[in-house]
């Protein structure tokens, strides 16, 4: 276990050290100056500052440093490697991070665990001690929300998920997640989480986001199912599902026999969309039958159609320890 934490906390200060290169202004430290205190006077995050100065340790500035003040587009990027921080203490068991990072208000829609910060450091311990270890695959950040696809693995199984993370003022205030069982490939040779990992930038988001947005609603939510034809590229889908093969026609047999079965998957609402340049991530609730499901659903957009698709499907069971629910 010790060399387990040990190798976690040299990941950790990587990412503390890795600079991010923006524009930035200059502050000359004085005595009795607070990296916190420097932070807030310039409405940026501690993090921010710690990976613009590649800064080992925050309590240990000194009298007449040179800090750059990073631009704002910084603060999004420590975001990110918060999120990935935070991951790293399923691995670490180190909660020392949990409370760091995330605010006092925190609420945690996972409905196993316990409410607020509380639930969250009992999982993280859980999952240390079953040595569990996580793979994140992709990152997408817009705005407040950091979204990652990711592996986790512990003694008894592994599992794909989805997590996602709400900011507010450089800290975690909510947190939303889904899991499946990792599966075999499917008929088209695809897992859960192969495929593209880089974000194509000269893609636009807001692009992006419109074309899946109108998929989901006239498709997956039943508004104008006679519009999918348009949101596709003739036959090309890469699909991900689990137990299901690339191609728009093998898509929609598929439909059809889960609408013949009465298993269908309708969505009701969308909750959250996270946008970063070909990459579009939605969670939606919606039922199949009278079973009411999680959707959270992986979209690729090139030339302005869907691509590629991930998604983790899996049934809401509110748990008595969680009183705020999936969504």
């Amino acid at each position: 276990m010790k060399k387990r934490i040990m190798a976690m906390s040299c990941a950790v200060i990587m990412l503390f050290t890795a600079g991010i290169p923006v524009n930035a202004s200059e502050y000359v430290v004085k005595k009795g100056d607070m990296l916190w205190k420097i932070a807030k006077q310039y409405d940026v995050t501690i993090e921010a500052l710690v990976l613009e100065n590649n800064i080992k340790n925050p309590d240990l500035i000194y009298v007449d440093q040179q800090l750059h003040i990073p631009a704002s587009d910084a603060i999004e990027a420590a975001e990110v490697d918060i999120a990935k921080i935070l991951l790293s203490t399923y691995e670490s068991g180190n909660t020392q991070l949990i409370d760091r990072y995330m605010d006092e208000s925190f609420v945690d829609h996972n409905t196993t665990a316990g409410n607020g910060k509380e639930g969250f450091v009992n999982r993280v311990e859980a999952a240390a001690v079953d040595n569990t270890t996580v793979q994140i695959h992709r990152v997408l950040t817009e705005g407040d929300y950091v979204a990652l696809h990711s592996t986790y693995t512990d003694n008894a199984r592994a599992q794909v998920a989805f997590d996602i993370f709400r900011f507010e003022e450089g800290k975690v205030v909510e947190h939303w997640d889904n899991f499946n069982d990792v599966a075999e490939a499917n008929p088209s040779g695809r897992t859960q989480t192969n495929g593209p990992t880089e974000i194509d930038y000269s893609v636009s988001a807001e692009d992006s986001k419109l074309v899946v947005l109108g998929a989901v609603n006239d498709v997956m939510m039943g508004k104008n199912p006679a519009n999918m034809p348009s949101y596709f590229e003739g036959n090309k889908y890469l699909q991900h599902h689990v137990g299901v093969g690339d191609g728009v026609d093998t898509a929609i047999i598929e439909a059809q026999k889960a609408i013949a079965a009465g298993t269908n998957s309708i969505y009701d609402e969308v909750h959250i969309v996270v946008a970063q340049g070909d990459f579009v991530l939605t969670a939606s609730k919606g039922h199949k039958g009278d079973v009411s499901y999680a959707f959270f659903d992986l979209f690729r957009v090139e030339n302005g159609k869907i691509a590629e698709h991930w998604d983790i499907v899996d049934e809401i069971v509110e748990e008595p320890g969680n009183d705020v629910g999936k969504f």
